[in-house]
């Protein structure tokens, strides 16, 4: 009868292998790079110490920011403290100014009351005007005037020939100083123009004004309307005196405070004007010519 070699026997003469199955599973090999020899420990130490280096420097840098920031702060308090202060200063400065105005306002006032006390005081005796622009004084006698020779109608229409009221042209003149036309020389051949006025001009009924004065109460026309005149009138005085022909509003006046215009002349040169007097025609209201046309109608329809 054969007797079997015990296993462990043929395991010791095949390598062993029934010996490491008594012993245990092998040994798990070590990762990559983890292994104990000197050249992985020595990279860890300097990955190690490369991380303290960059913690010590991130807290510097932070300890850094937080003291630029401090002295930042301080900075800025410190403006701002000294900005107060300026401030203060400059309306300090301010106020001591309008004070000091305020004292010579007050110095300038007391004087210029006492001043008109001692006009109104002194010059009771001279003539008072309602209205300064057309005061008689001697600066605005002209030695020369134009004046218109007859009336026109109170009341005229629009797009209708502008007649006096006797149905003749209305006619103008140029006078001298003793009232008298003049015929003869320059001046009775001179161009004149025919303007528009407000009707509450003169209404005081002074023998002169001022040529600004006569000037400001020009009318021209109002916003979106033609001109109130058909078209520049420029007649020509022949023997001092000159018929006005074709006068014709294209506008009534009911859009000035008096609701009535006056006709004015002057002479066209304004050299001329400087001491010729312009001449104005009575007030007259301008209605629109179709009221005429049913006016007419209307007693048109009388007729037998």
């Amino acid at each position: 009868m054969s007797h079997s070699r015990p296993r462990r026997d043929w395991e010791e003469d095949h390598g062993g292998a029934g010996g490491e199955d008594r012993r245990g599973s092998p040994q798990a090999k070590r990762p990559r790079g983890c292994c104990s020899c000197s050249c992985c420990l020595e990279k860890k130490d300097f990955y190690e110490s490369q991380n303290e280096i960059l913690k010590k420097e991130m807290e510097c840098m932070s300890k850094g920011f937080v003291e630029e920031r401090k002295t930042l702060q301080k900075e800025m308090q410190q403006f701002y403290q000294s900005s107060q202060l300026q401030l203060h200063e400059l309306i300090t400065e301010q106020g001591r100014r309008m004070q000091e105005c305020h004292k010579n306002f007050r110095l300038i006032w007391e004087q210029l009351n006492n001043q008109l006390l001692k006009i109104e005081n002194s010059g009771d005796h001279v003539q008072q005007y309602s209205n300064p622009r057309t005061c008689s004084d001697e600066g605005e006698h002209r030695k020369y005037r134009m004046k218109f020779e007859n009336k026109c109608c109170d009341t005229q229409y629009s797009r209708q020939d502008i007649m006096a009221d006797d149905d003749h042209p209305l006619k103008v003149a140029i006078y001298d100083c003793d009232n008298r036309i003049i015929t003869e020389g320059p001046l009775s051949s001179i161009q004149v123009k025919v303007v528009v006025l407000h009707g509450e001009f003169n209404n005081d009924h002074k023998e002169h004004w001022k040529r600004e004065y006569f000037h400001e109460k020009m009318i021209s026309s109002r916003p979106g309307k033609p001109p109130l005149l058909s078209e520049d009138l420029y007649p020509r005085l022949e023997g001092g005196m000159a018929n006005i022909y074709g006068v014709k509003f294209q506008d009534n006046s009911s859009f000035v405070p008096s609701k009535r215009f006056r006709l004015g002349v002057m002479a066209a040169d304004d050299s001329m004007s400087e001491k010729i007097q312009e001449g104005i025609s009575e007030s007259f209201a301008v209605r629109d010519r179709r009221g005429l046309c049913k006016f007419t109608q209307f007693y048109s329809s009388f007729d037998i």
